[in-house]
C-alpha cells in the first residue's frame, strides 16, 4: 500500500494526510480503524525530525533509516543507543506470562521505564520541529507544510545527515538519562 501525502501541521508539529487517509495530527479528530494498530502512526523521526518514520504497524521503528543505522553504528562502537522499536520486543523488552509477583514487578517497572522514554524522546523531537519551523521564517504563516518539502529542505546530504545523527544520538541519551533521574 503506498504511502499517503503528509503535511507538517504548524500548530501541533504532527503529520497529518489532511483527510487523504487515517493519519490525523493532534488538532484533528482520531480515528480508529480494525486491522491498523497506529492508524496516525506515521511522524517525523524521533532522532533528526527531518524525515518520515513510524507506519501504521506497532512494528514501526521510530526512526528513519539513516538515523536508525547510525544508532547501530553507535551501539557498536560505543556500546549504548536508544531504544527506537515502537514495540518492546522489538528493543529486546519481553517477558514470559508466568512471572513470579516479585519478578512481574520488576519486568513493570522496566516496561514503565520503556514507555516514558519513548513518550520523552516524542516530545523531544516534538520540541526540535518547532525549533527547525521557527529557523524556516518564509514559513511562519503557512499552516501546513507538505511532508516533500520539509525534507528536501531538511535533507540536503545524506551523508550530513547521518553526521548529525551521530552526533544527536548520544545528546538524546544524556537527555533520556536526565528525564529518567529527575522523575525517578
Amino acid at each position: 500500500m503506498p504511502i499517503p501525502k503528509f503535511y507538517v501541521c504548524t500548530k501541533c508539529f504532527k503529520l497529518t494526510s489532511k483527510g487523504d487517509s487515517t493519519q490525523t495530527c493532534r488538532c484533528e479528530k482520531s480515528v480508529s480503524v480494525e486491522g491498523l494498530d497506529c492508524p496516525s502512526g506515521y511522524h517525523l523521526c524521533y532522532v533528526c525530525s527531518s524525515s518520515l518514520a513510524g507506519g501504521t504497524s506497532r512494528w514501526s521503528w521510530e526512526a528513519c533509516e539513516v538515523c536508525l543505522a547510525a544508532n547501530t553504528f553507535i551501539k557498536e562502537s560505543a556500546g549504548v543507543s536508544l531504544v527506537l522499536g515502537r514495540h518492546s520486543a522489538m528493543n529486546g523488552i519481553a517477558f514470559p506470562l508466568d512471572l513470579k509477583e516479585e519478578d512481574f514487578l520488576v519486568a513493570a517497572n522496566v516496561l514503565l521505564e520503556f514507555s516514558q522514554g519513548m513518550q520523552t524522546l516524542e516530545k523531544l523531537s516534538l520540541a526540535r520541529t518547532r525549533e527547525l519551523f521557527i529557523k524556516k521564517s518564509k514559513w511562519k504563516s503557512l499552516r501546513f507544510i507538505p511532508l516533500d518539502l520539509w525534507e528536501e529542505h531538511f535533507l540536503k546530504d545524506q551523508t550530513i545527515h547521518f553526521e548529525a545523527a551521530i552526533a544527536r544520538i548520544p545528546l538524546l541519551i544524556d537527555e533520556l538519562s536526565r528525564a529518567k533521574n529527575v522523575s525517578g
